[in-house]
């Protein structure tokens, strides 16, 4: 059995090492080194693997895991590689279209601000494609507000602000986010949403009261 957790500078010897004798291992091995390569960040045996779909496996299916995981470990290079081998390909587009939410949730609940901002963009970008559920949009902006994520809280509001942007925050969850600030003494969070949410979303809202 390989060990997925050497060294970095170790990398390349240890994918050689797995390509070479990938077809004597079972599909379930082939499969936890890929996830186990996305969550502790191991971007050159990652690419190593997904380089083996278009020879050997069906290593597809195993995508959307390894999308979900590495964005909930903050390893945002792997989470744009994996995004950016979707373009042109169907079966990656469908696959991470159907983890975008969970990977957007996953991120925003552990406190990456990065790749919130990097999965808005891209969802913005890629309308067709890629969309963050309404329910994962709530969940952390709630979390943020919790916790403490000044910088998600600001790249929410900001996204909400910008009149070309198709990510909408309930009114309930706004009210709600306020409330749940200042139950953990988060008056920065509660003070920042009052101040920066723009009353002219009351279009679609319905509008809220603080």
């Amino acid at each position: 059995t390989y060990d997925i957790h050497s060294k970095k500078s170790d990398s390349e010897k240890l994918v050689r090492l797995i390509v070479d004798d990938f077809l004597l291992e079972t599909k379930e091995s082939c499969q936890n080194s890929l996830i186990y390569a996305a969550v502790n960040g191991h971007l050159v045996v990652l690419k190593s693997f997904i380089g083996l779909y278009d020879k050997q496996i069906n290593a597809v299916e195993w995508i959307d895991l390894a999308f979900e995981w590495a964005a909930a470990r903050g390893h945002r290079e792997i989470v744009e590689f994996l995004f950016h081998i979707s373009k042109g390909r169907v079966d990656f587009l469908q696959l991470l279209s159907d983890s975008f939410s969970s990977a957007f949730e996953s991120a925003g609940k552990n406190g990456y601000s990065g790749i919130i901002k990097f999965l808005l963009h891209q969802q913005s970008s890629h309308q067709d494609w890629f969309n963050i559920c309404q329910k994962s949009i709530n969940a952390v902006f709630e979390h943020a507000a919790a916790k403490n994520y000044f910088e998600i809280i600001k790249i929410l509001v900001g996204d909400f602000n910008n009149s070309a942007s198709k990510v909408h925050v309930l009114d309930y969850v706004v009210s709600s986010a306020c409330e749940i600030a200042l139950q953990n003494n988060h008056y920065n969070i509660e003070r920042y949403i009052k101040e920066n949410m723009k009353k002219e979303a009351d279009d679609f809202l319905g509008g809220w009261i603080f």
